[in-house]
């Protein structure tokens, strides 16, 4: 891992996303393959490494400005969310093909469990995830523009 010393450096690094379900919340990295699960109380509860093994991002200073280094910067997850002791994981390192793939892995030991496909995405792709919500027994997948839902 790089050293970074500056709140701009570590906002890149950890750009990511919180997401809320019944009894845990997440929080996706973009650029890292990490996701970190807190219970109610905001206590951490599991730092989960995916299987995505991507390189650490590069940040290099343009100016006045902060940015990734090109071609040294990979996205990696794009949204999670936690059930009971499962984590499920949009990973953006799946085959791009409609439809949609969930990373299973075991909270709070971060074991892979497998994957599972969800249909009827439309021509949308894990790539294409831009918000994940759940509520009760009903998952909602945000991608290009529309709103995807699942019965869990």
């Amino acid at each position: 891992m790089g050293l970074f010393y500056s709140y701009p450096e570590l906002s890149l690094v950890f750009d990511g996303q919180f997401n809320e379900s019944d009894s845990l919340i997440t929080y996706t990295c973009y650029h890292t393959p990490w996701i970190y699960v807190f219970n109610r109380q905001g206590d951490l509860v599991a730092e989960v490494e995916t299987r995505d093994r991507i390189p650490f991002p590069t940040i290099i200073r343009y100016r006045d400005y902060f940015v990734f280094e090109r071609g040294r910067t990979f996205n990696s997850n794009m949204g999670s969310f936690a059930r009971g002791d499962t984590l499920y994981v949009f990973s953006y390192r799946v085959p791009a093909s409609p439809g949609f793939t969930l990373d299973l892995y075991g909270i709070p030991r971060d074991d892979y469990l497998g994957s599972i496909g969800l249909e009827s995405g439309g021509e949308a792709t894990n790539q294409d995830v831009d918000g994940v919500y759940i509520r009760g027994e009903v998952l909602g997948v945000l991608a290009k523009g529309e709103l995807h839902g699942y019965c869990l």
